[in-house]
């Protein structure tokens, strides 16, 4: 028997401020609403804050069209209006720090960018540590349109089985692709629409989705 089908409608604001040409702190807030249906035809619904992300991203080296900078993370726990409910975050807090490195360059007449990421997480409570590693490449096609492909993968440190969740409250492994397109706009905006899969994984629930965001840069 398949696993019931599980629904989210995730509104993650993000914010970013140059606090000097080497620091940059931030917030990522996720707003839920999950649905879970359940193996007697029944379902669950419930509303929170998940996850909340506060991290600062300092720049170490900077050479030419590439970058190093290293980013410390506190994911919050997460709050739900139905604390006995189902949910789709941790209730207990997470510490990552992160090695990123990025660089830009010209092909084709046109301008790219690729980056790369490799992190350690920190998960307190009884439930493992994890390895992440992200990967993005950026092309351009013209002066306004951008692609952006990504993979993102997670490994727990011990790989041990576990239970299956939804929630983050288990062990398990995770890969996923994702693609979209970002229109530019004149005046410092953006829009980016896209989908995202799950290409492999262990003792999580398969699935994928869709993405739309706005962006503001001032």
């Amino acid at each position: 028997m398949g696993q019931p089908d599980f629904t989210k409608i995730e509104l993650n604001p993000y914010y970013e401020y140059g606090w000097d040409d080497r620091l940059t702190v931030g917030l990522s807030p996720f707003f839920h609403y999950i649905d879970q249906q359940s193996t007697t035809g029944g379902s669950e619904s419930n509303l929170g804050l998940a996850e909340t992300e506060v991290f600062a991203r300092y720049k170490v080296i900077e050479q030419g069209d590439w970058v190093f900078s290293l980013q410390p993370t506190l994911k919050l726990p997460s709050l739900y209006t139905d604390s006995s409910g189902v949910k789709a975050g941790r209730t207990a807090m997470d510490a990552e720090l992160a090695a990123l490195f990025g660089i830009g360059f010209d092909a084709w007449g046109e301008h790219h960018f690729a980056g790369l990421e490799a992190a350690y997480r920190h998960r307190f409570g009884e439930l493992d540590d994890q390895f992440i590693t992200h990967a993005t490449l950026g092309l351009g096609i013209n002066e306004q349109w951008q692609v952006v492909t990504e993979a993102e993968s997670i490994f727990r440190v011990d790989d041990r089985a576990g239970a299956v969740s939804v929630s983050g409250q288990n062990n398990y492994n995770l890969t996923k692709a994702q693609i979209s397109a970002i229109y530019k706009l004149e005046d410092g905006r953006a829009w980016q629409a896209g989908f995202y899969r799950h290409i492999a994984g262990r003792d999580t629930g398969a699935g994928g989705g869709i993405l739309l965001s706005h962006w503001w840069y001032w």
